[in-house]
């Protein structure tokens, strides 16, 4: 099957080359090396963190090429070459480019020595590559996969006398298509039906022992969590300490895989261990050959990856919700606080809006409220439908409309029906009565997206599609997956748990183990429809990191492009894969084939994709109203706050205080000038990652043009945005402090911020630092005003800020104003101060922590020590700098005392 000649150029050549002399146990330690990163490149290996993933996949490369001898032949310059685009390829998120690089590293290292076993080692790999990509890019292939493995998986339970299901990954599919081609080029090489036959039985035996252990592990008492962890124990008479059984606890069932990977290493080494005897034969080798392997390795993934037509995005679309859902559609509003006090939807319409669409929630969904739309929207729909409002649904959808399903784990109501699955009825998928279980919270290093328009592009690192502990979904072959979860199980509901009628949030034996589908298409009639079976994608706490996916999947279903997964398209690819293949085992194409051809896969594959990434993107524009009402938190640069946001040093109360006032308030996942030009507010805290010069460009353009900048970082961090602040004339710390001096910081503190009269209005901090301004136009003290902290006045402050009138009218002459402190600490040092600049203004805040959680917003919406003083800040302050009418704090609202005291307290 693999081809095995590298060394011959002429057009008639012997279809071998001989064998390097090199240690044969070396060679064989290298190949194994090279499978090893194969399987860990495909994520065989079970649960491990991307970047742990990566850097075994580097070091088994690396002990592979340090194994041959890597760079001894005389063309050591174009082998390193390869060998580094083949790592490069490895640090990839999709995985057939990973699988890709390990090829291209292991048919570079194999042109550099000869040998054949690392060629038959890299091109077993291609093989492996061609199916990962067939596996995303074609939904039939991987349908039938997953069927196919479920059965096996359920005869050998049936076997061992305990349930199986498992999906591809636990099944361990990639394992044995590697194997398989390993396998066939040993049976190519050797030419022995008695050789290969056993070498196959023993691979199948063991791989058929993995299976059968991962079955039976329930019940022998491996731990599956603490409660299991007994019985296995006490059989070993406690031979092993607690703490390893904590650490097998914690990875199985979730790297069980890997235990598979190491059974059928030993097992390649029969495929692997024997010298091959290819015979002598000459081969009339062809370019045209080695042409069309080139031209189908670069138009195959473009097939399976590229959508046609569509993409403008959500400008003038019309959103419908139906807005009988289970939840609300309200929004955090002053005076409520807490993580119960952010709603569920409420932000929904003007997320929609702000991208330019039109939104409209009905009760009733006539047929004249449908006929208009381009989105359907249901979600979690809970209550009885009126009469024919389900066939004026299906009606719409199959007359050409687009139809978004989102259900919820466990649910059935108590006349017996589910909503969701009634509206879903006749389309061959439905949301299961289960919770599709996570291994680590939020799907993190556990989503496989598949060639989508909808899903492909989306970050990966952190849990940017929103969903949490939904429900699966079940489909037939007329669906197709869009989202996995490779790493989870489905736990069955149960009816007597309520209210939640969830299960035991634990893996018991029959349950799905593993390629959980959580979210899935369909064509109906002339439409399309897509089912969740999660809501937590779209409420108003998970859409600030799951935008750039929610947008998407809006401009997806409101374009309708013509999609790979298209059934011409999937067809095109799979037979463009096949004859791919086809033409690499041909021994009439040059020997090199093989290794340019994987290298063109991967670059078109990845081209594809972000060719994809950028066609399918639809940006949020607040730029449209005044004043500009998008917000975003900079994720993009590593700042000292928590990703989970209700936590200490979390961020869900700030950003709850920007939704309040007004705003939509998104993460900033990766810095764009396109994102931020069409924001109104940037805020960034204490940022690891300094920001590079044109980055700060960017911002200061931003600034100038009206944008509002909003830095809170303490003296210990200032490194990551000391050239940000210096562009507008600040930097946290003393100026005036003796050289070598470290400012002392000031800790944790309240101060007044607006006085009137005798009342004031308390802003309280977590650890301050001194701010000084070193812009040239600031007063000529550096801080010196004409008025003391003491006498300044919510009018004169407002006036200031509000000052960008004629800035607004003429923003050729809007000058950079001097800044003003709003918050004065220790020994009268400024530690919250603000200027304008151009149009916009900036505003810094010299601690860290003043926007975390733990000084701005209890989760239980309890006072902060018995007071609001922070929540009451941020909202005057958001007023004051949005335009809107000035908020006067309640402290300043409150009955003057009485009359009386002293004549020097009457002066004040």
């Amino acid at each position: 099957m693999l081809e095995t000649t590298a060394t011959a150029t002429d057009d008639t050549a012997p279809d071998h080359d001989p064998l390097v002399r090199v240690d044969p146990s070396t060679d064989l330690a290298a190949c194994l090396l090279g499978v090893a990163a194969a399987w860990l490149a495909a994520d065989a290996f079970g649960l491990l963190a991307y970047p742990l993933r990566a850097s075994l996949t580097w070091v088994a490369l690396l002990f592979a090429a340090t194994l041959t001898g890597f760079g001894r032949s005389g063309s050591r310059v174009l082998v390193a070459l390869g060998v580094g685009a083949g790592v490069l390829c490895t640090a990839s998120s999709l995985a057939p480019v990973r699988v890709a690089g390990v090829a291209v590293v292991l048919l570079s290292l194999a042109a550099d020595r000869g040998t054949i076993r690392l060629r038959a080692a890299g091109q077993a790999t291609v093989v492996l590559a061609l199916f990962k990509l067939t596996m995303q890019a074609v939904p039939t292939v991987w349908f039938a996969v997953d069927r196919a493995c479920a059965s096996l998986g359920q005869r050998i339970g049936e076997y061992v006398g305990t349930p199986l299901s498992v999906g591809p990954s636990f099944f361990g599919i990639d394992l044995l298509v590697l194997c398989g081609a390993l396998g066939l080029a040993f049976f190519r090489h050797t030419r022995g039906i008695w050789q290969t036959v056993p070498a196959a039985a023993v691979v199948l035996g063991l791989h058929f022992g993995y299976l059968a252990l991962l079955a039976a592990a329930p019940r022998i008492g491996i731990p599956i969590d603490d409660a299991h962890a007994i019985p296995l124990g006490a059989l070993l008479g406690g031979a092993l300490p607690p703490a390893v059984w904590s650490v097998v606890a914690d990875t199985w069932p979730w790297n069980a895989p890997a235990l598979g990977a190491l059974l059928q290493l030993c097992g390649a080494v029969f495929w692997l261990a024997p010298r091959a005897q290819p015979a002598e034969r000459k081969v009339n080798r062809k370019p045209v050959w080695s042409a069309l392997a080139f031209g189908l390795a670069c138009v195959v993934p473009l097939l399976g990856t590229i959508s046609v037509g569509g993409h403008q995005g959500l400008q003038g679309k019309r959103i419908l919700a139906f807005k009988k859902c289970y939840g609300n559609w309200e929004r955090p509003q002053h005076g409520e606080y807490g993580r119960l006090s952010i709603g569920m939807y409420g932000m929904f319409e003007q997320f929609v809006r702000l991208h330019g669409a039109e939104f409209t929630c009905s009760e009733e969904l006539t047929s004249q409220e449908l006929s208009g739309a381009d989105v359907l929207l249901l979600i979690y729909p809970h209550k009885p439908w009126l009469p024919d409002q389900l066939q004026r649904i299906r009606d719409y959808v199959s007359n050409g409309g687009s139809l978004l399903v989102l259900g919820e784990h466990s649910t059935i109501e108590d006349d017996g029906a589910v909503r969701f699955n009634e509206a879903l009825e006749g389309t061959g998928m439905q949301v299961a009565f289960d919770s599709a279980t996570f291994a680590v919270g939020g799907w993190l290093q556990s989503y496989e997206p598949g060639f989508h328009p909808s899903v492909v592009g989306v970050d990966l690192q952190r849990n940017r599609y929103g969903v949490v502990i939904g429900a699966s979904m079940e489909i037939d072959g007329n669906c197709t997956p869009l989202l996995l979860g490779k790493w989870g199980f489905n736990d069955p509901g149960d009816r007597a748990n309520k209210p939640s009628m969830m299960g035991n949030d634990r893996y018991d034996a029959g349950e799905r183990l593993g390629d959980v589908i959580l979210a899935a298409e369909t064509r109906f009639g002339r439409g399309r429809i897509i089912a969740f079976g999660d809501t937590s994608t779209l409420t108003n706490g998970i859409t600030m990191g799951a935008h750039p996916f929610s947008t998407r999947l809006l401009g997806y279903l409101a374009n309708r492009p013509n999609s790979p997964h298209a059934a011409v398209r999937q067809i095109l690819t799979l037979l463009g894969t096949l004859l791919l293949l086809g033409v690499l085992l041909a021994r009439h194409a040059f020997p090199t084939t093989w290794l340019w051809s994987v290298l063109l896969l991967a670059a078109a594959t990845t081209a594809g994709v972000r060719v994809e990434e950028r066609l399918g993107a639809v940006l949020p524009d607040g730029r449209g109203a005044a004043p500009n009402r998008l917000a975003y938190v900079d994720t993009s640069h590593l700042g000292r706050f928590s990703a989970e946001s209700w936590r200490v040093s979390g961020t869900m109360g700030l950003r709850m205080m920007l939704m309040r006032a007004g705003y939509l308030s998104l993460e900033l996942p990766e810095f764009s000038r396109a994102r931020l030009e069409r924001a109104g507010l940037l805020v960034t805290i204490a940022p690891a990652r300094a920001y590079s010069t044109r980055e700060v460009d960017a911002i200061e353009e931003f600034v100038h043009g009206g944008g509002v900048l909003l830095c809170c970082c303490g003296y210990p961090d200032r490194a990551g945005c000391a050239e940000l602040l210096d562009r507008f004339g600040f930097a946290i710390g003393r100026i005036d402090a003796a050289p070598g001096r470290e400012p002392q910081p000031m800790g944790h503190f309240k101060v007044p911020f607006l006085r009137s009269g005798n009342q004031a209005a308390y802003v309280r901090f977590d650890e301050a630092w001194p701010v000084a301004c070193t812009a040239r136009d600031a007063p000529p003290s550096g801080w010196a005003t004409s008025d003391s902290p003491d006498e300044r006045t919510i009018g004169r402050l407002a006036s200031w800020l509000r000052s960008g009138a004629l800035a607004g009218a003429f923003p050729s002459v809007a000058p950079s104003r001097p800044s003003r402190v709003l918050a004065y600490g220790m020994e009268h040092q400024p530690v919250i101060a603000a200027r304008r600049v151009g149009r916009g203004s900036v505003v810094v805040v010299a601690d860290t922590g003043f926007g975390h959680d733990v000084n701005t917003e209890r989760t239980d919406g309890k006072p902060i020590e018995g007071q609001r003083e922070n929540a009451e800040f941020w909202q005057w302050l958001l007023a004051e700098l949005s335009g809107a009418p000035t908020y006067l704090p309640a402290a300043l609202r409150a009955p003057a005392p009485k009359s009386g005291g002293t004549t020097e307290e009457k002066s004040k």
